[in-house]
């Protein structure tokens, strides 16, 4: 089971340096669960107590347009949602970050190696406590150009299914992997919300 931090406080004596800290600032603050009442203390139960609203969180886009609330903010996003969308196809259509090599233009930068070095001890990490859980297949979503899936998931996973929406970044990962790694691929050209769910699921996801 989980363990929800104290709000306010201190949480230093209840984490470990191998904890995994799950971050949720999206979803809607509904206050604590109420305990559900025994059969017995049902027609005695007392009022529910009222409940505080979810904390506001306001802020600006890069384009400087200020937001009162994320409730906001989503509805401007879904209004524009095909805009976002096509203006996104665009860049990567036209090189992402550009950069000397594949991996400048996915990410920006040279850090590429960093990268993978962290992402390969997470899934050994992984491994390690869970000795049972079997790395067959794995699904790299928004794959580009497939650096995620050469450098770090083929070195552990026997297969990976590589979705991106871009069809130039797609048709390259095939060259970029080369005929041997490609071999134990699929490739899909979706977006993540178009994909179908395969009947067997991925033993892990990368995005």
């Amino acid at each position: 089971g989980g363990t929800e931090l104290p709000r306010g406080g201190s949480a230093a004596a209840l984490l470990r340096n191998d904890d995994l800290l799950a971050v949720s600032v999206g979803e809607a603050y509904s206050g604590p669960r109420p305990a559900q009442p025994t059969a017995a203390a049902a027609d005695a139960a007392a009022p529910a107590t009222r409940r505080e609203p979810p904390p506001l969180i306001s802020g600006s886009d890069d384009a400087g347009r200020s937001y009162a609330s994320l409730e906001t903010l989503w509805t401007e996003q879904a209004r524009h949602h095909r805009e976002y969308y096509a203006a996104n196809e665009r860049w990567w259509d036209e090189d992402g970050y550009g950069g000397g090599s594949d991996e400048e233009a996915m990410i920006g930068d040279g850090g590429s190696e960093e990268d993978i070095e962290h992402s390969l001890r997470l899934l050994d990490g992984l491994k390690a406590r869970r000795p049972a859980l079997a790395f067959g297949s794995a699904l790299d979503g928004g794959s580009g150009v497939g650096r995620v899936t050469k450098h770090v998931l083929l070195r552990r996973f026997e297969r990976v299914c590589l979705v991106e929406p871009c069809a130039r970044w797609l048709k390259q990962s095939r060259r970029y992997l080369g005929n041997k790694r490609a071999g134990k691929c699929a490739f899909v050209h979706a977006r993540l919300e178009e994909l179908e769910a395969p009947s067997a699921r991925p033993a892990a996801a990368a995005a």
